[in-house]
């Protein structure tokens, strides 16, 4: 494994954990979550684009679009987008009712649910590891939602956090599909479009309100967390292999509750860091027995 690999990893990890806090502190300010989505995604279709255009000038126009002879690249791209779009909304109202180190933990069961649906569809097989790893986990996250005098958040908030991983690990199955064929960067365009424009419904049928804190935390969402940070994770995956990356991602929950204590002054308590640690430790077991 490669030095800077590994700390293109650390560095996408440390910012993915930053995006449960600023979306946390984005709808404390009042901004309704297809708003948070909205905008988001918007900033980031933006910002895939301009990347886009910058690289077809580098390399002469020569940029890998979809092809008439993979027509199910496009199929699976647009999949992946719509999973992704359900992931997001999930995801911005989990952070609405919740803390953003509970959601970051139960966000961070997705490959547990995707073992789980790999095995379903006859993709992949399931051993006793695997099982044991979910189980754990599973522990985990009943320990962090139930535990007694839980002031991390509601059952709305819990639900949307699970939903929000079972649908991320749809996204990355079918996304991995379509990167077959296709350029990261179109795909990420693509899936950003689809989420800019399915949204504009939506934002619109829900109140606005918002300060200039709130935007400022959204932009900052749209070009670091949305942007910026999915460049930097890919460098790194393509130095270190998925094996090594997927297991140093794993810190971002650690992260998360460290910047949600600084950030927001909200203290773990002694049950909620044994069930984080117990469903990072499935998740880990999850991972390495996927290799």
């Amino acid at each position: 494994m490669k030095a800077n690999g590994t700390l293109l990893m650390l560095i996408s990890a440390l910012i993915f954990s930053t995006t449960a806090v600023f979306t946390r502190i984005v709808a404390l300010d009042g901004i309704h979550p297809f708003w948070i989505v909205e905008i988001r995604t918007a900033i980031a279709t933006a910002f895939f684009a301009i990347l886009i255009l910058s690289s077809a000038d580098s390399r002469k126009g020569s940029v890998t679009f979809f092809t008439g002879k993979d027509k199910p690249a496009l199929k699976y791209a647009l999949i992946a987008a719509f999973c992704f779009f359900i992931n997001l909304i999930c995801y911005s109202f989990a952070l609405k009712f919740a803390t953003a180190s509970a959601v970051s933990v139960l966000i961070n069961m997705s490959p547990v649910f995707a073992v789980l649906f790999s095995f379903v569809v006859g993709a992949d097989l399931i051993n006793r590891s695997r099982i044991f790893g979910a189980v754990i986990s599973s522990a985990g996250a009943a320990i962090v939602v139930f535990q007694p005098g839980n002031t991390s958040g509601n059952i709305e908030g819990y639900i949307s956090a699970i939903g929000s991983a079972i649908v991320w690990s749809l996204f990355v199955v079918y996304s991995a599909k379509a990167m077959r064929s296709c350029d990261r960067n179109v795909l990420n365009f693509v899936t950003m479009a689809f989420c800019a424009i399915a949204c504009i419904p939506l934002a619109l049928l829900s109140p606005w309100q918002a300060s200039f804190k709130g935007i400022a935390y959204v932009a900052v969402l749209g070009i670091l967390n949305t942007g910026i940070v999915y460049v930097i994770y890919q460098k790194g995956l393509k130095e270190t292999g998925p094996v090594a990356a997927s297991i140093l991602t794993t810190v971002s929950p650690i992260f998360t509750v460290a910047l949600d204590f600084v950030m927001l002054g909200i203290v773990p308590s002694p049950l909620f860091v044994a069930g984080a640690g117990m469903v990072i430790m499935g998740i880990l077991l999850c991972k390495r027995c996927r290799s």
